[in-house]
């Protein structure tokens, strides 16, 4: 006879669940733009009001006058992040990005690029932490944007609960990017006189910072669009992020994103566009959601 302990974790539409979100678009092809219109239902071909929508969007982008400008988007940190910029570079993964080349810099998010057409508009909602540090921020306190856009360290914040017919634990709605960084083993005494050895995994979720790339002369978000656009709608505009620039050839490597003729293109994108009425449009996006698993089966094997 023997036990296994499994974990498991899988990423799957959550239905009918779905989140506010903000589209752009003006940028994205009709097509596209009623399929987002229409979520959660299915398109029912062109509705007279989308198409309206549509145009009226598609009209103010080229309306616009040609090319972006992004001089002196950057400016270099303060004092006020010294010991924080200190803490980041000696943090494990901090670490690994300032050792690829990236440095901390204060950018101006009225002027940055998205390559992004979607975010979501619950961010502040979806975790008490977060939203507490929403709170928090403050154009004039650059310390508290800090701890919202270069985060030392982040907690998971997610229902855990027994089932008892499995036995098993089971963490639901984890954050996207939590994961199982290791595995423990240890001595146990649940009661006096019974002792035994705990088996466990360790899941946790990696600081995210907000990331900003240089890209064939524009500057793009590349990472923390959900917490920019968050601060944005709170009148807060310079912030600190990590920046990074790609060299001739490289691909902006990110999913989901416009295409290079839009980003590259005479009227790109604006981070400030997903509060302009004109180009963007509030609408409901399926959402996905991220569980765990951690069960201990017992099996019994012959031979």
């Amino acid at each position: 006879m023997g036990q296994t302990l499994q974990l498991s974790n899988r990423t799957y539409p959550a239905k009918p669940n779905t989140r506010p979100a903000r589209a752009l678009i003006g940028w994205l092809p009709e097509r596209e733009a009623h399929a987002i219109l229409s979520l959660p239902a299915k398109p029912r071909g062109r509705q007279p009001e989308h198409v309206r929508r549509i145009e009226r969007a598609h009209a103010a982008v080229a309306s616009r006058p040609e090319g972006i400008d992004q001089t002196g988007i950057l400016a270099e940190p303060g004092e006020e992040l010294r010991e924080h910029l200190a803490a980041l570079r000696a943090h494990p993964i901090g670490r690994q990005y300032f050792e690829m080349g990236l440095r901390a810099a204060i950018v101006d998010l009225t002027r940055l690029c998205s390559p992004q057409w979607l975010v979501h508009s619950d961010y502040a909602q979806r975790s008490g932490s977060l939203g507490a540090l929403l709170d928090a921020a403050r154009q004039d306190d650059m310390l508290s944007l800090a701890r919202l856009t270069l985060p030392l360290s982040e907690a998971i914040e997610t229902p855990l609960t027994f089932d008892q017919q499995r036995n098993a634990w089971v963490l639901d709605d984890c954050p996207p990017n939590a994961t199982v960084v290791a595995n423990f083993s240890l001595q146990l005494e649940p009661v006096p006189g019974i002792r035994g050895t705990g088996y466990g995994f360790c899941i946790a979720q990696p600081p995210s910072f907000v990331r900003v790339v240089r890209y064939r002369g524009r500057y793009f978000l590349k990472d923390g669009h959900h917490r920019s656009v968050a601060l944005l709608e709170r009148g807060i505009a310079r912030i600190p992020v990590l920046v990074e620039t790609l060299l001739e050839g490289q691909p902006l490597g990110l999913s989901d994103t416009l295409p290079d003729s839009i980003l590259l293109g005479p009227r790109p994108p604006r981070m400030t566009d997903f509060l302009h009425p004109e180009v963007a449009v509030d609408v409901t996006h399926l959402d996905s959601r991220k569980n765990f698993v951690v069960q201990c089966r017992e099996e019994q094997i012959w031979g």
